[in-house]
């Protein structure tokens, strides 16, 4: 009797661990948010359009056509992530290619995001005018990528995907300065802020279509720059005064579209993770030890672990969204926390954690884009009336 009462607890403790581990195996599904999101991102991938080669290739060779090269290099990173066997042996791609241009250096060319170089403003009309000859090829690129007012990354969302080389962009426009000043020694101070005022517009329209948070905080960076001289021209030519300039847009302040990039970059890791057999594996010896897909998918569900990841940078990109204030700080722009059930915490206990490790704090950047908006509105009440106005 005893042996038949402990044969049937048997069968029903082996039931109750089969249905429960095969109820681990389900998945849920995608939030609506997140698979739009990851969509409007996949639709940009391979699309690779001339700004966004302009901007890859500012750093090559002067003798080199930058847009080929650029193609050339875009072409070789997508191959790369297509071949999982390659990307498994952690081969990382060259880009020597895209950093072969002679690189400015020196005083003029100081590394402050926003700061004007005193050594910018006090060189000799003889010096700024040989180092613009010595960097034409770069300023004249920088040039080109100012005609255009949307780059957009065509590259897949990946941990070693290129980054165009942006200190060459950002020394790009010292040379473009260098050049409004000379022409302001030169007499002609009109044609240099309408120069300097196309060039805030431009950024401004990069800035709002923005889709990586690398180059959204780029341009946040030169904005601040080219306010910075605007600003100083405006308090040396007094017999000029700038129209007030617009302040931020919602879509110029607007975090989402590198939200949805970083959350499919994260979507593609976690699928990638699903089932995975090496998953618990951190070293040489664990790798020779798969780990069963059962238990895998058990304690890690991609889609709930994508939808934990989406929850999170929705709230940083309406937060990114908020009415500003006028005040002198903009309210700790901190994103709330994500909110789990036992039992969401407990279907996907692995997801659960990697969701926490992986958001990085985006606050500061927040407060960047506020602090640009306000840089806007301080130099819209520092001007005066005068008998020109250059808009």
């Amino acid at each position: 009797m005893k042996l038949r009462k402990f044969a049937s607890a048997s069968v029903v403790l082996a039931l109750s661990v089969l249905g429960l581990t095969l109820a681990l195996q389900i998945d849920d599904n995608l939030e609506p948010g997140a698979r739009q999101w990851i969509a409007d991102v996949e639709q940009r991938i391979g699309s690779v359009e001339e700004p966004y080669l302009l901007l890859l290739g500012m750093g090559v060779a002067a003798d080199e056509e930058p847009r080929s090269v650029a193609l050339a290099h875009f072409e070789k990173y997508e191959a790369l992530i297509a071949d999982a066997d390659t990307l498994a042996e952690g081969i990382v791609l060259d880009a020597g290619e895209l950093h072969a241009l002679a690189h400015p250096e020196g005083a003029m060319f100081c590394p402050d995001d926003g700061a004007l170089c005193p050594a910018l403003l006090e060189a000799e009309t003889d010096t700024l005018t040989a180092v613009l000859h010595e960097h034409s090829a770069l300023l004249q690129r920088y040039r080109e990528l100012l005609q255009h007012p949307v780059v957009i990354t065509p590259t897949t969302p990946h941990l070693i995907e290129p980054y165009p080389p942006i200190s060459y962009t950002m020394s790009g426009q010292r040379l473009h300065h260098m050049s409004t000043l000379l022409e302001i020694r030169q007499g002609a101070a009109d044609t240099a802020l309408r120069r300097l005022l196309d060039e805030h517009y431009q950024l401004r329209s990069q800035l709002a279509h923005a889709d990586s948070i690398v180059f959204k905080l780029v341009m946040v960076a030169m904005l601040e720059r080219n306010l910075e001289l605007l600003a100083h021209i405006q308090a040396t030519q007094p017999e000029i005064s700038l129209a007030r300039l617009p302040r931020l847009t919602r879509e110029e302040r607007s975090l989402e579209l590198p939200m949805a990039r970083e959350l499919t970059m994260v979507a593609y890791l976690y699928r990638g993770m699903d089932r995975h057999p090496q998953f618990f594996s951190t070293t040489d010896e664990s790798l020779a030890q798969p780990a069963p897909a059962w238990l895998v998918r058990a304690l890690f569900k991609p889609n709930m672990s994508i939808n934990n990841s989406y929850y999170r940078y929705r709230a940083v990109a309406d937060l990114s969204i908020s009415p500003l204030t006028d005040g002198d700080k903009s309210g700790g722009a901190i994103a709330p926390g994500l909110n789990r059930s036992w039992w969401s915490t407990a279907r996907n206990a692995a997801g659960s954690i990697l969701s926490d490790i992986a958001q990085p704090e985006f606050g500061p950047q927040i407060e960047r884009i506020h602090e640009l908006d306000r840089k806007i509105r301080s130099l819209n009440a520092a001007g005066a009336p005068s008998t020109t106005v250059i808009r």
